[in-house]
């Protein structure tokens, strides 16, 4: 996530917990899966520019840098990462980013940057696949916005109706709370499916609303995208409240235990 104005930005304390998250799990995931699949894909929908103001390292650079330093990682037959930015001065930034931290990279692992919106291009994927027959193979989404628009629903359901396919997202809590005005009802309709989230206006106290704004995001993961198992992380902030929840979705045991290892 960004300030949303300049290209990079400062790294935050709960951004560096969430990375770390990030790099436990798929240390367990990509050997895992693996053993079984000929190909994996990591998708960062909102991938950002790769590095942070002070020179931290972003999620792209970390999650090549999981698959390219594992131990077991010659065992890997292929590992694709698809990273989705919107802004184009980041995503230009990226591609120079991953250019220096990896000027070559072994056969097995491929990335690509795409200058683009997460849902368009995504569904559009999708849709080719549809049309060909194909199936995506097994994959392993995280979605990282700054607030809550241009994450439907309705794809994240698709795509983990898709074998083998997982999801980690950042859900915006506080943002649905403070802005759920007529102006922000559509975003918030394609957020959740529904217009179920409508119910916390009639919610005074504050704790209840943020309970009952994340139990329907994580009823709608399993409705429209069959999770069977869910994990969520409150990141909490200086005022003691929650920032935002790390929502996990899959509908494999094995998933949900590397999980909870790695929160």
């Amino acid at each position: 996530m960004s300030d949303n104005n300049s290209t990079t930005w400062d790294m935050t304390p709960h951004t560096k917990a969430k990375h770390e998250i990030l790099k436990r799990y798929l240390s367990a995931w990509f050997p895992i899966l693996s053993k079984w699949e000929m190909r994996l894909i990591y998708l960062d929908g909102f991938a950002g520019p790769g590095i942070y103001r002070g020179g931290e390292l972003g999620s792209p650079v970390i999650a090549l840098q999981t698959a390219v330093n594992h131990v077991l990682r010659p065992r890997f037959k292929e590992i694709t990462f698809l990273f989705i930015e919107k802004d184009k001065a980041r995503a230009q930034k990226l591609i120079q980013v991953l250019k220096d931290q990896f000027p070559k990279l072994p056969p097995n692992i491929k990335y690509s940057v795409y200058d683009a919106e997460f849902a368009p291009t995504f569904e559009q994927g999708l849709n080719e696949l549809e049309k060909q027959g194909a199936n995506l193979a097994p994959t392993f989404a995280f979605l990282d916005p700054f607030g809550f628009s241009g994450l439907p629903m309705k794809l994240i359901g698709r795509l983990l109706k898709c074998d083998k396919c997982e999801v980690l997202v950042t859900f915006m809590t506080g943002f649905v709370r403070r802005f759920n005005d007529e102006l922000r009802e559509n975003a918030l309709n394609e957020l959740f499916a529904t217009d179920e989230w409508e119910k916390i206006r009639e919610i005074g106290d504050p704790d209840a609303r943020e309970k009952f704004l994340l139990q329907l995001y994580e009823s709608q993961l399993k409705k429209l995208g069959g999770a069977k198992y869910i994990r969520s992380f409150g990141l909490i902030g200086q005022c003691n409240q929650t920032i935002y929840y790390l929502v996990f979705a899959t509908k494999h045991l094995k998933g949900l235990d590397a999980m909870k290892n790695a929160m």
